[in-house]
């Protein structure tokens, strides 16, 4: 009865998450479609090549591992003394996301060519940050997965990006000159709000 259980939970969640991914590359394609007409196409290559690939290396490289370690344990066998180990596995993604951010943050800011936008320094080191505080959540994702809570991830990873979608249009209907800062604000906007709906 429990594997039934668990079944339908996924055949849920999937479905769940495929509805979500589609509403929300349509959104966000609709809304890429207003940024562009408010900002320039060298600002869309910073965020969207350079900082984006920052932001998605170092969440790769620091959780993947991990939720693989956690995530290979059979549920039946999760209890006890293994659980505290899972437990204290799960949280070492934050330190580990800590050196990985900042050597990439290193990198990004010293041996890589620079784009002419004098901010680029900073977004490097915030879009390294928000990595690091949406790594925060990773011990409450490991849990909520182990536990088949699909519905939460779905909707903490649409209200996220929603949020940032949100953050850049007005950011940049309000004033257009904020330019980086509006797409800053709202990395670490997507990151906060991740981390307060897993908290």
């Amino acid at each position: 009865m429990v594997e039934v259980a668990a079944l339908r939970s996924a055949a849920r969640g999937a479905s769940l998450n495929v509805v979500l991914q589609l509403v929300f590359r349509l959104s966000t394609f609709a809304v890429n479609a207003l940024v562009v007409r408010l900002t320039s196409a060298s600002m869309l290559g910073i965020v969207n090549v350079r900082l984006m690939l920052l932001y998605t290396s170092v969440l790769f490289l620091s959780r993947e591992p991990f939720r693989k370690a956690c995530l290979s344990v059979p549920q039946q066998e999760i209890h006890g003394e293994k659980w505290i180990r899972i437990v204290n596995l799960m949280w070492q993604v934050v330190p580990v996301g800590a050196f990985i951010a900042g050597c990439f943050a290193f990198v990004w800011t010293n041996f890589l060519e620079k784009p002419e936008d004098s901010l680029y320094d900073v977004a490097v080191w915030i879009f390294a940050s928000s990595a690091l505080l949406e790594l925060l959540s990773e011990p409450l994702w490991v849990l909520a997965q182990t536990h088949l809570y699909i519905q939460l991830k779905v909707f903490a990873e649409g209200l996220a990006l929603g949020t940032r979608c949100v953050v850049v249009v007005c950011m940049l209907l309000y004033n257009p000159e904020f330019g980086l800062w509006a797409f800053c604000i709202a990395q670490y906007a997507h990151s906060f709000v991740l981390l307060a709906v897993y908290y």
